[in-house]
């Protein structure tokens, strides 16, 4: 099934619309933003690891003709350099994204586990939905183009988003979701496949497939509440409201206009004066 908006893979970083990477950064402020925006793509290991764990949950065939591992060392032994440069040159002529043998082994073993959990194995399969979705669509609300690129839509139209964290305990990482924008992300993917489909955002269903970057991989799956869904979902409702302000005006302010009041941790303004000057004595030292 193609949705309506639904645009070719290789078109959407060139398509016009907001994506939810650039428009996570009003949550600093809009300063923070056009910065994004304007910053080139950041190569990281983090990344490197993430989109390789994707390509083989997801569209395992694409591994091979997307990535490569170097197993060598890149600075030692006879020839290091040039062999390391010259495999550089290879991977770029081919286009390939290029692995270390720590990062292979930490997205082998992150998909082996997700293959493994019956709950994650319920939702991804070839016959159950489709990966890396490009969908394009007109906020009704605010009239901002926007888009994006769901890593699975299942065939009865459920979201589900991949992550890796350090750990999968339900109460971590809730608040790592919270501080990192991804109820927020999923709020709005749920837009985006709701302008699309018809059905109100809140009844777009959405799961988080969650495995640990670490041995033994643990790997959960979680489904947002209502009232989490909610909050953020008020929350991108002003963070978009807050951008057009912002294309309107033309002024791109950073997080405070004026004078703040700066104050010590809480837990230091509820100690005693003597617990204090006794904590600060003890944590100095000479130089």
């Amino acid at each position: 099934m193609r949705y309506p908006g639904e645009i070719n893979r290789a078109d959407y970083d060139a398509h016009p619309g907001e994506r939810w990477s650039h428009l996570k950064h009003m949550r600093l402020s809009p300063l923070h933003y056009q910065q994004a925006r304007k910053a080139p793509h950041k190569d990281s290991s983090p990344l490197r690891t993430g989109s390789a764990l994707h390509a083989m949950v997801f569209e395992p065939e694409t591994y091979e003709d997307r990535f490569t591992v170097y197993r060598e060392d890149k600075n030692k032994g006879e020839g290091a350099r040039t062999k390391w440069k010259a495999f550089q040159d290879e991977a770029r002529a081919r286009s390939l994204t290029i692995l270390d043998a720590e990062e292979e082994q930490r997205a082998t073993g992150m998909a082996d586990a997700l293959a493994r959990n019956p709950d994650a194995r319920a939702y991804i399969a070839p016959s159950r939905g489709r990966a890396e979705i490009p969908i394009t669509w007109t906020d009704e609300r605010t009239g901002l183009l926007c888009k994006m690129r769901a890593d699975w839509i299942t065939v009865d139209g459920l979201l589900l988003d991949l992550k890796s964290t350090r750990s999968a305990d339900v109460r971590n990482f809730g608040r790592q979701a919270w501080h990192l924008g991804y109820f927020h992300q999923a709020d709005f993917y749920a837009r985006g496949l709701s302008s699309v489909t018809g059905r109100k955002v809140e009844e777009v269903p959405f799961l988080f497939v969650v495995a640990e970057s670490d041995a033994p991989h643990d790997s959960c799956v979680f489904c947002p509440c209502d009232e989490t869904r909610h909050a953020a979902h008020e929350e991108v409702d002003h963070l978009m409201d807050k951008l057009v302000e912002c294309q309107r005006s033309g002024i791109w302010p950073g997080r405070y206009q004026g004078v703040q009041q700066l104050k010590a941790p809480a837990y230091v303004l509820m100690a005693d004066d003597e617990e204090w000057s006794t904590t600060i004595t003890e944590g100095t030292s000479d130089a």
